[in-house]
């Protein structure tokens, strides 16, 4: 009988020892995925969030251009100030995000302008009063953001 008991407490031992680690697993497969999934939650708000937030302020109609420069479309936000027209220009220069401000007329060259985070690419389109916006995020999944008449 004592010789029983050692048998049923090292089975005992074992199978604590494998469920344990069927548990540890799983909660490593369970942190993988959420960390995935806050990371692609990331990938897409940042970029949406900024470009939604810059033109919040501005009239789709009026004071937002796309332009080309260096093989690069930009968007550029125009506001008046003090008399001196100023310009924000929003683009995607080897795959990050950028932004440059300055004066109307300045000439810049894009790697001059601010990193802001990484991008895979980013285009607009412009018709009438609305603009769409268009961004590959690192992992290569498009998204497009509508903006229609004024301020959004």
């Amino acid at each position: 009988m004592h010789g029983l008991s050692k048998w049923i407490m090292l089975c005992l031992l074992i199978l604590f020892c494998l469920v344990g680690s069927m548990l540890i697993r799983v909660g490593i497969a369970s942190y993988e995925q959420t960390q995935l999934a806050s990371h692609k939650l990331f990938d897409i708000r940042t970029p949406s969030g900024y470009i939604t937030n810059k033109l919040r302020g501005h009239n789709i109609a009026e004071g937002i251009e796309v332009r080309q420069q260096e093989g690069q479309q930009i968007l550029v936000l125009s506001e008046e100030e003090d008399g001196v027209v100023y310009e924000s220009w929003i683009y995607c220069f080897d795959h990050k995000l950028y932004e440059a401000y300055m004066t109307a007329g300045s000439q810049l060259s894009l790697d001059s302008g601010f990193e802001l985070m990484d991008l895979e690419s980013l285009s607009f389109e412009q018709h009438n009063n609305d603009l769409t916006v268009r961004f590959e995020t690192t992992r290569h999944e498009v998204y497009e953001l509508l903006f229609q008449g004024g301020s959004r």
